[in-house]
């Protein structure tokens, strides 16, 4: 799984899912480098850090190991989405089982002009990455622009229906939703091989 993903929720994302030490952590919020031994330069911002290895997910009973990348993100919220999108696709190409997660700010997904782009590229057959889940996180707050301040549409998810992707649109705050609703959009992301939707409101 390639992510592409914001700096809201990146270090809880890099502690608690994909278990990236607490030491690394530590020692880039600290000014040091994210790479042991190499001390030229910081980065960007403290919190893009990223991360590629094995993860487990699943239940204990039924725990499996996941080849996660999580990439750099620059403080250009979606950038970062078109090199997901294009190592996904590489990996593909190489006949390596992969797929793109995208999580997105609600302002950012319905304001940046990349998001319109990397759906224009999603349906053509040299750029598709098998279908890509976007999720995005809506507080209904951008930064601090009101929604009905910040976009022209009622659902920041609207912009996807450009390609006619499925929008799913969750209480944020019922766990048995958003759960359900994940589910349903990795179901239809392997089924029909499209990009789905996910909003979480809340």
């Amino acid at each position: 799984v390639v992510i592409g993903m914001p700096h809201r929720g990146r270090l809880n994302l890099l502690a608690e899912l994909l278990g990236m030490p607490l030491r690394d952590i530590v020692r880039k919020m600290s000014g040091g480098s994210e790479y042991t031994g190499f001390s030229m330069g910081i980065g960007d911002v403290l919190s893009h850090l990223a991360f590629s290895g094995d993860t487990t997910v699943g239940p204990t009973s039924d725990a499996r190991s996941l080849y996660v990348s999580l990439l750099h993100n620059p403080s250009h919220l979606e950038a970062g989405n078109p090199v997901a999108l294009g190592k996904s696709r590489a990996k593909r190409d190489a006949e390596t089982n992969s797929a793109a997660l995208l999580l997105h700010g609600d302002a950012a997904f319905s304001g940046q002009g990349v998001i319109a782009e990397c759906f224009a590229f999603s349906e053509i057959e040299d750029f598709s990455t098998g279908g890509t889940v976007h999720v995005i996180v809506n507080n209904q707050l951008g930064f601090t622009t009101p929604a009905m301040q910040g976009r022209s549409s009622h659902h920041a998810a609207d912009v996807a229906k450009m390609i006619g992707a499925p929008l799913l649109h969750c209480n944020a705050e019922s766990l048995a939703d958003v759960v359900f609703c994940s589910a349903l959009a990795a179901d239809y992301r392997s089924m029909f091989g499209s990009d789905v939707v996910l909003e979480l409101v809340g």
